[in-house]
């Protein structure tokens, strides 16, 4: 939820970015699937796997490292809000193409119907009811209460997408939005960060409980490509991304090394392919081990010195190397007095004895 408001203060950079960013990945991951000869609906749910960055190991990296109020995190923020977005509505898409491959079309009309009577829902919720609700009981709400009725909304949320038909992720997704919005945001996040904290580290190794290390190596020249990829591909489509939204190159390069690599909509895209039965078995365990492929937002947010890079930085010198040079040669025109050599310095700038 805290993630959220970063939209905000992104704005329009982010939005750009974020769209060059996941239609480049998407496009690469697909062609990487047609190159190794996968079905066609494997490319695409590759490439909306290789796609998406790792909000919870970014935030965590950037919390550590204290770079959360440093210029770029915002952008890096507001891109990766636009892509948890972005990839709920992609998980809609997939699975409807999938299961569209053995319905009418009909039959797939029904369930975009459906997906558009649950968002009906949320934004009355978000809009009128949850923030009116909470605004009114403010005085009378402890933080036992508050935390309760956040946890009862997320859940309901969840039922009522998994009841039509949706993945659990959007119900949680859309109810954390919901809580974003209301004046309790703040109080909301701080209460809940301690069962966020377990449970995403109960996400984490029931992942890693999925795989086995047979399979991994029985994958390992597709994990190495995919990996290369990732490292290569994402920090390349986000530097583009950046660069036409007019981010300064600076911003540019510590933005896109901070996104290379997946997380945890990536895993939940490939459970999806194979729940459906529309993806490759080795899938799954490929895309997990990608996750855990070298990370490259520790070198490129650590707290290196990085000199000014702007546009006439690179043809023009600065003020400041024009300074340092010259100030040598005044010290050699106008040497200081030694001390208590009887030289008085006058307001005017002449020089007498005292």
């Amino acid at each position: 939820m805290e993630r959220i408001r970063y939209q905000g203060e992104a704005g329009r950079p982010a939005i750009l970015t974020a769209l060059i960013e996941m239609g480049l990945m998407m496009a690469a991951g697909f062609a990487c699937g047609t190159l190794l000869g996968w079905p066609l609906l494997t490319g695409l749910f590759l490439g909306g796997m290789i796609a998406i960055s790792s909000t919870t190991i970014i935030a965590k990296t950037f919390d550590e490292l204290h770079l959360k109020d440093k210029g770029f995190a915002g952008l890096v923020f507001g891109v990766l809000v636009i892509q948890d977005i972005a990839a709920v509505f992609l998980m809609v898409v997939l699975s409807t193409l999938a299961v569209g491959t053995s319905i009418d079309g009909a039959a797939v009309s029904v369930k975009l119907g459906r997906m558009a009577l649950y968002l009906i829902v949320w934004f009355v919720l978000t809009v009128i009811f949850v923030p009116v609700a909470l605004q009114r009981i403010a005085s009378f709400l402890t933080d036992e209460i508050l935390l309760i009725a956040s946890l009862a909304l997320c859940l309901c949320m969840v039922a009522l997408a998994s009841a039509i038909g949706f993945s659990a992720a959007l119900g949680a997704f859309l109810a954390g939005s919901i809580l974003a919005g209301t004046i309790q945001a703040e109080r909301i996040a701080k209460l809940v960060k301690p069962i966020k904290d377990l449970f995403g580290t109960v996400f984490f190794v029931s992942v890693g409980m999925l795989i086995s290390p047979q399979a991994i190596a029985d994958n390992a020249a597709i994990i190495a490509i995919v990996s290369l990829l990732v490292l290569a591909g994402m920090p390349l489509c986000v530097s583009l991304g950046a660069l036409v939204s007019k981010q300064s190159l600076r911003t540019t390069v510590k933005c896109s090394m901070s996104m290379a690599q997946v997380g945890e909509f990536s895993f939940i895209i490939a459970a999806l392919g194979s729940s459906l039965g529309v993806t490759e078995d080795f899938l799954h365990p490929v895309i997990v081990a990608v996750s855990v492929s070298p990370r490259s937002q520790r070198l490129s947010t650590s707290k290196v010195p990085m000199p000014h890079i702007g546009p006439s930085s690179a043809f023009f010198p600065r003020p400041s190397s024009i300074q340092s040079t010259e100030e040598p040669r005044l010290r050699r025109k106008n040497p200081a007095p030694p001390p208590n050599s009887g030289w008085d310095i006058s307001s005017a700038g002449r020089s007498k004895w005292a």
